[in-house]
Order: C-alpha cells, then sequence, then structure tokens
C-alpha cells in the first residue's frame, strides 16, 4: 500500500539536539484516518447546516417584516405572537447554535453523523423551498392580500407595520 504524508504521524525527536533533527515516521491506523475523516465531514455538515439556518432566518425577516408570510413552524409564530421580531431572532440563533454544538459534541458516537446529514438534508430541502417560494410570490399577491385583510388570524404573519 502506497502512504501519503496525510496518513502518517511525523514525531520529533528531542534527545537530538537543536541541529539535528530527528524525525521518526509512523503509519496511522485505520481507525485514526475514519475518525479525522468522520469529523471533517461533521465540522463541514454543520457549518452548511449554520449557513442555511441563517439564510432561513434572513428570508423568513425579510417576508415577515415587508408582506407577510404563512409561517408553518408553530413555535416560530408563538414566539413572534408574544415577543415580535427580536425574540424570534434569539429563538432561532439559540436554537441553531445549541443544536450545532450538541452535534459537534458529539460528533465521536456513530449516530451524530447521521443526524448531521438529516439536518442538512432538511435545510436543503427548506432551501428549494424558498427558492420555488421567491419565484412564486409575483403570481400569489391576490392571496396574500386575502391573508392580510384576514386579520392576522391562522399563521399569516406580518410584523412591524
Amino acid at each position: 500500500m502506497r502512504s501519503t504524508i496525510s496518513t502518517r504521524v511525523f514525531h520529533l525527536d528531542p534527545l537530538y539536539g537543536d541541529p539535528n533533527y530527528h524525525f521518526t515516521v509512523e503509519p496511522l491506523s485505520d481507525n485514526t484516518l475514519r475518525a479525522r475523516r468522520c469529523h471533517l465531514r461533521m465540522t463541514i455538515l454543520l457549518i452548511a447546516t449554520l449557513i442555511m439556518g441563517f439564510c432561513d432566518l434572513a428570508f423568513t425577516l425579510t417576508y415577515m417584516t415587508s408582506v407577510g408570510m404563512v409561517e408553518v413552524n408553530p413555535l416560530a409564530r408563538l414566539v413572534v405572537s408574544v415577543g415580535n421580531v427580536p425574540a424570534l431572532v434569539i429563538f432561532k440563533v439559540a436554537l441553531m447554535i445549541m443544536s450545532a454544538a450538541m452535534l459537534y459534541l458529539a460528533r465521536g458516537n456513530r449516530m451524530a453523523e447521521p443526524i448531521a446529514w438529516a439536518c442538512t438534508f432538511v435545510l436543503l430541502a427548506l432551501m428549494i423551498h424558498w427558492l420555488n417560494y421567491n419565484q412564486d410570490i409575483p403570481s400569489l399577491t391576490n392571496e396574500m392580500a386575502v391573508l392580510a385583510m384576514d386579520g392576522g388570524t391562522g399563521s399569516y404573519i406580518r410584523v412591524g407595520s
């Protein structure tokens, strides 16, 4: 098996003097390589999840404070009805950071990576939903007006006006 630098561990031997460095090379075990790759994948997945979560928050705030929107998340709808926009921002940011931190701390557990993949796919589906929503919103002007005249009952939310 051919080995590369990324599959080796280099040690500096302190027994030799400063001008004469002595390196020993030992191969990494397959388990160590798998663990490092898993940690890298987890980090990438969690960063992608956080980025998509912040995009979702930005889209939500944009529509909620302009034309209004139908909020299907009952927790977010409750938070907005109780505490308005700052409460929603604090709620969503705290929830994203807390869940990412829990998954990051559990990254050594073998179930953490599939859960991180699931979170990433759910948020990817949400981003696709937002893209479709952004494309369809010009054709929904009449429906949005009807929802707005409904007086804020149901799941339609508009704040800041």
